[in-house]
């Protein structure tokens, strides 16, 4: 059995504690100060930080984590878009869904795994420094995958962005006048 991380740790005692059968959280929430909302409230701040730990953890990443409260508030301020472009993540979910089946979204054209989910990425404004809360944004796959350590952040959005705007544009609207030719036909 994999041995657990502190943080790891950390959200399962808060899940055990949060639990209304908890013997304990009377004494929690004497010892905090707080009330049973309030806990309530940090559950589910932990529990979104336990889902974009998951998604993106990984050692080069490790620093972004070490403060969950600064993680979640740059996390929130990035308003679930790509830092690039402004696709939203509901429209990359769009997109996959309409390549893929309906069992199986799927961004890419091949049909491979890797980046077909059409979720956000984290990406380094400057490749040549570190994973940061200074030096990253939300990236599309896309924008992530092309810039790369390629291009430069300016180089990127002075060339690229507006192309990229025009190419997500496009397979949005291909959706929705599908969306609109069905209900013609009924």
């Amino acid at each position: 059995m994999k041995e657990l991380n502190r943080l790891e740790q950390d959200y399962f005692y808060l899940r055990y504690l949060a639990n209304k059968k908890a013997p304990k959280q009377c004494e929690l929430l004497k010892e905090l100060k707080i009330t049973k909302k309030q806990l309530e409230k940090l559950k589910d701040t932990f529990d979104e930080f336990h889902t974009q730990y998951k998604q993106y953890y990984n050692e080069n990443r490790k620093k972004l984590f070490k403060d969950p409260v600064k993680f979640m508030n740059w996390f929130t301020d990035q308003n679930n878009k790509c830092g690039y472009c402004g696709i939203t993540s509901k429209e990359l979910k769009q997109i996959a869904k309409d390549r893929g089946t309906t069992d199986k979204p799927n961004l890419t054209l091949n049909g491979k795994t890797k980046r077909s989910k059409g979720t956000l990425e984290i990406e380094r404004t400057d490749s040549k420094e570190e994973y940061s809360l200074n030096n990253v944004i939300l990236a599309c796959p896309l924008c992530n995958n092309a810039k790369s350590n390629l291009i430069d952040e300016d180089g990127w959005k002075d060339f690229f962005v507006c192309a990229m705007k025009s190419y997500y544009k496009r397979l949005l609207s291909k959706n929705e006048q599908s969306n609109n030719s069905i209900g013609e036909t009924i």
